[in-house]
């Protein structure tokens, strides 16, 4: 499609002129499809850009989730274990974590390590968590009760 300046050169007879003026045009076409060219990459760049920083909360939230789903987890069983321990309760002192696929002895409840392998041993269910008191030396712990009340 031609302009009016390029339909005027033409009629007139300026074949330079035309020649000039369509030189320029596609000059200036090229360079427009240049500056859209580098538009679409900075838009993709910057579509790329957010799709990472979402990627990336995504990542932290998920994260953050299942470590304070984790320590909640922990807590629980932390509560668990001091009310087992307590001399109205039973006095159970070194329980016993019975898992689906594992019997965990808790020694220790800081024991961080033997508490993560338990929930990963029991990971679907939380019900199957429980304390068993059965291999607790009662008569020991009837004579340690009697070492601390002579103590005082």
């Amino acid at each position: 499609m031609m302009t009016l300046k390029e339909v005027i050169l033409e009629s007139d007879g300026y074949e330079e002129e035309l020649v000039k003026e369509r030189k320029r045009k596609e000059e200036w076409e090229i360079q427009e499809k240049k500056r859209k060219e580098e538009l679409e990459i900075q838009e993709r760049k910057r579509k790329e850009e957010l799709e990472f920083q979402e990627r990336k909360q995504k990542e932290e939230f998920e994260g953050r989730r299942r470590r304070e789903s984790f320590e909640l987890k922990k807590l629980k069983l932390k509560v668990q274990i001091r009310s087992a321990q307590e001399p109205q309760m039973g006095g159970a002192r070194i329980p016993i974590m019975a898992g689906k696929n594992e019997i965990f002895n808790m020694k220790d409840y800081n024991d961080h390590e033997t508490i993560k392998n338990m929930f990963l041993c029991d990971s679907e269910d939380d019900e199957d968590i429980g304390l068993d008191e059965s291999d607790t030396d009662e008569n020991e712990h009837i004579s340690e009760r009697e070492e601390n009340s002579e103590s005082e």
